[in-house]
């Protein structure tokens, strides 16, 4: 019986469990901006965009 405890405990998805998830979700998020932002920032970009060479996306 203690091994059947044990997977039931193992398959239990606490509040704790789902904090540890959305900060883990939140710190791949900023991870992607930080990105994105540095991207934004790069001069090599940002003088593509300014000739026109960089198509809009929607």
């Amino acid at each position: 019986m203690g091994a059947d405890q044990a997977a039931v405990q193992a398959l239990d998805y606490s509040g704790f469990d789902y904090t540890l998830d959305r900060i883990e979700h939140l710190e791949l998020e900023v991870g992607r901006l930080r990105k994105e932002l540095r991207k934004s920032r790069d001069p090599e970009t940002v003088d593509l965009w300014k000739s026109g060479s960089v198509a809009l996306e929607h």
